[in-house]
């Protein structure tokens, strides 16, 4: 509004006040309100000045560590007849708050914005051939399908149950090793069978 003001006072002479608010879409009510702001504040401004010093006063009193709602609290102790909202609008304003008893983020490393970055070695190119694709991943190739440099991908084994896969090796007769992969519960995630025949 102080801009909007300043513009005004500069061509009110020639123009006049309310053609220049009716160009600009303001109220003239809100330029002479903010002129009379400027010779004589308004008595909220001048309660905001003073309680400002006595929240600072009892802020420091306090060891610095009072958030709104206690400083508030100390406010009425002291006799100041003032609201929680309004503590807390001239907080902000003052640049206090309080201690937080929430863990704080730890910043362990700040990256320095001259310095110079390493050198890309593998070339990377994040540069997409087609609107909505997504860089840095190229398409994923199904089961069986050949390998993107050329050689061929072996199929998946047939999965079968560990107790079938044991019992397998066991009815056929064949000499064999039955290895188990075991989870931390104890139980046989993957079961394989190794023979000869």
């Amino acid at each position: 509004m102080n801009m909007l003001v300043g513009f005004i006072d500069e061509h009110r002479d020639e123009l006049g006040v309310e053609p220049i608010c009716k160009a600009l879409q303001v109220a003239p009510s809100s330029y002479y309100a903010a002129k009379k702001r400027e010779l004589a504040p308004s008595a909220r401004a001048v309660r905001d000045a003073v309680m400002m010093q006595v929240l600072m006063v009892l802020w420091v009193t306090n060891r610095k560590v009072y958030g709104a709602h206690k400083l508030w609290l100390a406010a009425r102790r002291a006799g100041h007849e003032i609201g929680r909202d309004q503590v807390a609008r001239l907080m902000r304003e003052l640049g206090i708050g309080g201690v937080s008893r929430r863990r704080k983020k730890v910043f362990s490393t700040i990256s320095d914005p001259d310095a110079t970055r390493a050198a890309d070695l593998v070339k990377r190119n994040f540069t997409a051939d087609r609107p909505g694709r997504v860089v840095g991943h190229g398409p994923r190739a199904p089961r069986g399908a050949p390998e993107p440099c050329g050689g061929e991908r072996t199929p998946p084994p047939v999965r079968r149950s560990g107790r079938a896969e044991a019992e397998g090796s066991l009815n056929r007769g064949t000499p064999g090793r039955v290895e188990a992969a075991l989870t931390t519960t104890g139980r046989a995630s993957t079961v394989r069978w190794s023979g000869s025949g």
